[in-house]
């Protein structure tokens, strides 16, 4: 069994009004786990309005076995049927929203506690429905 983990993580989110293009945003992201096929992903940092990271900012944990939900917020890297994708939670108690073609990206908040999966898709697709 062979575990690939992709991830990525760019400026996009900076402020490139800010006279250094970055403003107060700043991201950090870790692999943290028992071994290379025993982790899952965490992020902390801060956004360009100076929101910060949830605590809870955790992936679901990959092993060789699978995927371990019970680790992490199975919500965060899934992308909606319209191409929004969900990057990070928020101390607000909101998920940061990306999508976008290109070099134009848009973004927007969803507060968790609106937050629910109607079912899934190919390819870990979901729709996602705002209450």
């Amino acid at each position: 069994l062979l575990l690939l983990l992709q991830s990525s993580s760019g400026s996009s989110g900076s402020s490139s009004s800010a006279r250094d293009t970055r403003g107060a945003a700043v991201g950090v992201v870790e692999i943290v786990g028992a071994s290379a096929r025993d982790n899952h992903l965490e992020l902390s940092g801060v956004l360009k309005d100076g929101s910060v990271y949830s605590e809870s900012c955790k992936f679901n944990r990959l092993f060789e076995g699978g995927v371990d939900t019970t680790v992490g917020d199975s919500n965060l890297g899934t992308r909606w049927k319209d191409g929004w994708w969900v990057k990070a939670s928020t101390q607000n108690k909101e998920y940061h929203l990306t999508r976008g073609e290109g070099r134009k990206v848009e973004y927007k908040r969803v507060c968790i506690g609106d937050f629910k999966i109607e079912g899934t898709e190919e390819g870990n697709c979901i729709d996602l429905v705002v209450d």
